[in-house]
């Protein structure tokens, strides 16, 4: 991933919390305007969390541009990556197989590629979204499926290219391809399992770190 592809990504994921606050912001407002201070405290709570959040996303921008190595946690960068979603998208259940053992792409990277999945399931209209990692032989296989608006197969086929959106001027067109890139890196692979209107399953298959690592 180059340092352009790093600033799309990092501007995708700060669009939201950022309507979030202006919409805080304006609460407050009110709420201070009617002297609802119960309600007031409740926004600047919201505040402190959105802008957290906007932190951890940042600190992702700033370790994406450092080169690592693995081995990565697999139940870690999926409650990372659950945190880190926010109040403005899909609920997020997960179901992780506990004896998942450690793969080749590093936790913090795993972590980025679920969170633009589930980012990208909440643009899709998804209300859920379900995150389930299983061990199978020399794979852990991670799936991410949501109930959205799912994509026909003309949308499917490119879904994969850089700077394709079907969003408009709102889309960065980085979040499926960031996806592929960084599993074609670690070695894995992932399927785009997706029709128009059934909803979309995203599976990673991410190779095993070798024991010496």
């Amino acid at each position: 991933m180059d340092p352009t592809e790093v600033a799309a990504t990092v501007l995708h994921e700060v669009n939201n919390p950022l309507t979030a606050l202006t919409a805080y912001m304006e609460d407050l407002r009110l709420s201070i305007d009617r002297q609802r201070f119960g309600r007031a405290r409740e926004s600047i709570n919201a505040m402190e969390a959105t802008l957290d959040h906007l932190r951890t996303v940042a600190r992702s921008g700033r370790t994406l541009l450092r080169k690592q190595t693995g081995p990565g946690s697999v139940m870690a960068a999926i409650q990372a990556a659950t945190v880190m979603v926010g109040r403005k998208n899909p609920k997020v259940t997960t179901n992780i197989d506990v004896n998942t053992p450690p793969v080749v792409m590093p936790t913090h990277q795993l972590a980025q590629v679920l969170l633009n999945l589930i980012i990208n399931a909440g643009h899709a209209g998804s209300r859920t979204v379900v995150v389930s990692a299983i061990h199978r032989g020399e794979r852990v296989l991670v799936d991410v499926i949501d109930d959205g608006a799912g994509m026909d197969e003309s949308v499917r086929q490119r879904a994969l290219e850089s700077g394709y959106t079907t969003k408009g001027a709102e889309g960065s067109g980085v979040g499926l391809s960031m996806v592929h890139r960084l599993m074609q890196e670690c070695g894995g692979s992932m399927e785009l399992m997706t029709q128009a209107g059934t909803g979309t399953q995203v599976r990673l298959h991410l190779p095993v770190a070798p024991a010496e690592l």
